[in-house]
């Protein structure tokens, strides 16, 4: 495919992540584009202005960049690993796109006022790529109807097994993502003076599989929604491919008519139950959720805790040990393959060997493939869901739910999780503890 000879004006900006930003194609019918979006690289602004990449490339052979460049590693890891994994109806198609710096430099410059303040200040669209990610449009530009998308975020309680006393009690009595939040408002009250909304969303209840806990996980990510005007990214919806947000009236009234209520009812809970009600079939009925949480869990079967000892175990006699992954080389698709090879039949029933075992830690030799197996569960814990209804017109297409943001995670990123992790645990120890002196 190739995107350079349509013009930034036939794509609308959708919405960003940290790694890449989403356009949707809206302009007049091509068979290549119509249905589909472009998911561009971006770069920090630290790492490269955009004077700099201007006056790097603007005089480079664009056939040579393009033939020297791989496809984005999405497009490659999702055909080759992640379908391994993922049954193909909950995945998107994606494909290679050709683009320029001409094309990429004008997308840029017209997604500068739609592009978020503080994702301004921090990124841009890398205008050195010569290839892009053309994918399924599936929040639906052009097309009426309505879009969810749900980060849903880790699924499961750790195994107890490698867990240090330091952080054990709160790790297997309250859900990572309950606790993560708390450390972040804890950081963002003492750095800027600024507390996201509080959120009751526990993704253990969505993940449950029971109608009354996932009715109110999304009821939460509502709330949430509407507390923060959109700002916290667990939850966006988009109406014919534009992301709204809360104080739109419009977009409400909007919502009201797809969910069939009535829509003078402007007020930002009006289509609250209805729009709960309207996601709990696809959540409860497809079998999605329950595979991402086999998944997060099976592959993250030591917790990060453990597999720091088995790490530690395997550098007992350097003197002075290297950090959790230092020194380790990134893995390329043909070890990724080798890994699922190895993977799929130790959990095919879903469960994970040897941890019955309370006595047995897993060989040193074993510690690359519980690596690969770490970075992988942090893909699915990253992901988003899209839960997508048609028009009012085309009510006889059924919805669908489909997992989105499945890149590969990188092994330079193990050592800060670990810290992380552990910052966390105690973080929410410390809140604990001072609930239950206060008598709460």
């Amino acid at each position: 495919m190739d995107a350079r000879w349509t013009s930034p004006n036939d794509w609308r900006y959708v919405s960003e992540g940290g790694a890449t930003i989403v356009f949707s194609y809206v302009g007049a019918y091509d068979p290549n584009f119509t249905g589909m979006v472009l998911r561009i690289r971006k770069v920090s602004r630290s790492e490269i202005s955009p004077e700099e990449l201007l006056k790097q490339h603007e005089n480079e052979d664009e056939d040579s960049q393009y033939a020297a460049e791989d496809d984005d590693p999405t497009v490659a890891f999702q055909s080759r690993i992640i379908s391994r994994l993922v049954p193909s109806e909950h995945l998107p198609r994606l494909e290679s796109c050709r683009v320029s710096l001409a094309f990429l430099s004008k997308l840029s410059l017209y997604s500068q006022s739609y592009r978020p303040l503080e994702r301004i200040a921090r990124d841009s669209i890398d205008t050195r790529k010569r290839r892009a990610v053309l994918a399924t449009d599936l929040v639906g530009a052009g097309a009426g109807g309505f879009a969810v998308e749900i980060k849903p975020k880790w699924a499961f309680l750790p195994n107890p097994k490698y867990l240090s006393l330091a952080t054990k009690e709160v790790k297997l009595a309250y859900s990572r993502f309950v606790m993560h939040s708390h450390y972040r408002s804890l950081r963002e009250q003492s750095v800027a003076e600024k507390v996201p909304p509080v959120t009751d969303y526990d993704p253990l209840d969505l993940f449950s599989g029971d109608e009354k806990r996932v009715e109110m996980a999304v009821e939460a990510l509502w709330a949430s929604w509407v507390a923060s005007n959109g700002a916290v990214n667990n939850l966006r919806v988009f109406l014919d491919g534009k992301m709204i947000k809360p104080n739109d009236e419009g977009a409400y009234q909007s919502l009201s008519k797809l969910l069939a209520i009535d829509s003078a009812l402007s007020s930002s809970e009006a289509p609250r139950q209805p729009f709960i009600q309207a996601l709990l079939p696809l959540l409860l009925r497809k079998p999605l959720l329950k595979i991402l949480e086999t998944l997060q869990r099976t592959l993250d079967s030591l917790d990060i805790e453990g597999l720091l000892i088995l790490w530690d175990r395997a550098h007992a006699a350097s003197n002075p040990p290297p950090q959790l992954g230092e020194g380790e080389p990134e893995p390329t698709l043909f070890e990724w393959e080798s890994f699922v090879d190895e993977y799929l039949p130790r959990t095919g029933g879903g469960a994970v060997p040897g941890l019955d075992n309370l006595d047995l830690l897993p060989a040193v030799s074993d510690l690359r493939y519980h690596m690969l197996a770490y970075l992988m569960s942090a893909t699915f814990k990253d992901c988003s869901v899209i839960l997508r209804f048609p028009s009012l017109e085309a009510r006889d297409l059924e919805p669908c739910i489909t997992v989105i943001d499945l890149d590969p995670k990188s092994v330079a990123r193990l050592h800060k999780w670990a810290q992380l992790d552990r910052e966390i645990a105690e973080t929410y120890s410390e809140h604990v503890a001072k609930q239950k002196g206060s008598g709460d």
